[in-house]
């Protein structure tokens, strides 16, 4: 296993605040299928999960205006809260400061014509520093219309519901690589390519990390072979409000601890 992890190889293609590629050569695919469920299953964010509503005056229902203010990104690090015991804990009654985010969301329209309501106009009254994604529509009041609720955000996991996953896209795909009888042949083949041609000073060449092809190529040129790099990867995570750095990282700890748990109980049920 050690041989083995030591002879992946992982290069950064693109990186940004909220997104992050990568080439990652020499390892299999159920590997990288597991950092991806780990994300999407298992790295913990917060989010809305209890709405209380005392007043709602809008075209909206009560349980369609709760799911949405439920997908709104909160803007916490989850690292800076605990996990709450759903078995014991009691959202109408119970506030720990250590492991829930208090909101509320009074809105009137005292105007004469229709008005949003975003995600800035619901508050955040336990931490000060703490605020849901900016501009996000929640509903709309026509004059004379109010909304009155209270929520409650905790830290929870993507198994539990779709709200709590760090990612907006976590995806890993195959390399694939092009192989042309003739590299003069290349610029009369651009229309098949979506992405991955750039121009250089020796001319136009196949960058492999970006590369899109249409497979009618195949069809209507069927010299030109399009192959499979074996055990090589672009695994890419588009983010909503932790960095993408953070999220791998993340996960990647929480997969060595599952793993670390699976080896345990195996020694032990081998000793018995």
């Amino acid at each position: 296993m050690d041989a083995y992890l030591k002879n992946i190889a992982v290069k950064e293609i693109e990186a940004s605040s909220d997104t992050l590629t990568l080439r990652v050569d020499n390892v299999d695919a159920s590997a990288m299928n597991a950092i991806r469920r780990t994300i999407l299953s298992d790295t913990p964010t917060i989010a809305i999960e209890w709405v209380f509503i005392k007043e709602n005056s809008s075209v909206m229902a009560d349980e369609i205006l709760a799911h949405r203010l439920g997908l709104v990104p909160v803007l916490a690090n989850p690292d800076e809260f605990a996990s709450i015991c759903r078995e014991t804990f009691n959202p109408e009654t119970d506030a720990p400061i250590e492991s829930t985010i208090q909101f509320e969301l009074f809105f009137s329209n005292t105007t004469a014509t229709i008005v949003s309501v975003y995600s800035n106009d619901v508050k955040c009254t336990s931490h000060p520093h703490i605020s849901l994604k900016p501009r996000v529509l929640i509903t709309k009041l026509a004059p004379g219309q109010e909304i009155q609720a209270k929520m409650t955000a905790i830290k929870d996991v993507g198994r539990e519901h779709s709200k709590w996953m760090p990612v907006s896209s976590c995806y890993y795909r195959c390399i694939k690589k092009v192989s042309l009888p003739y590299p003069a042949m290349l610029p009369e083949l651009a229309k098949y390519f979506r992405s991955g041609l750039i121009e250089t000073d020796a001319g136009m060449e196949i960058d492999e990390n970006t590369l899109q092809i249409n497979q009618d190529i195949a069809r209507y040129h069927p010299e030109v072979q399009i192959e499979t790099v074996e055990a090589s990867f672009i695994f890419e995570i588009e983010t909503i409000v932790l960095p993408p750095k953070q999220i791998l990282k993340n996960s990647l700890s929480i997969l060595q601890s599952k793993l670390n748990n699976l080896l345990e109980e195996a020694y032990t049920t081998r000793k018995q």
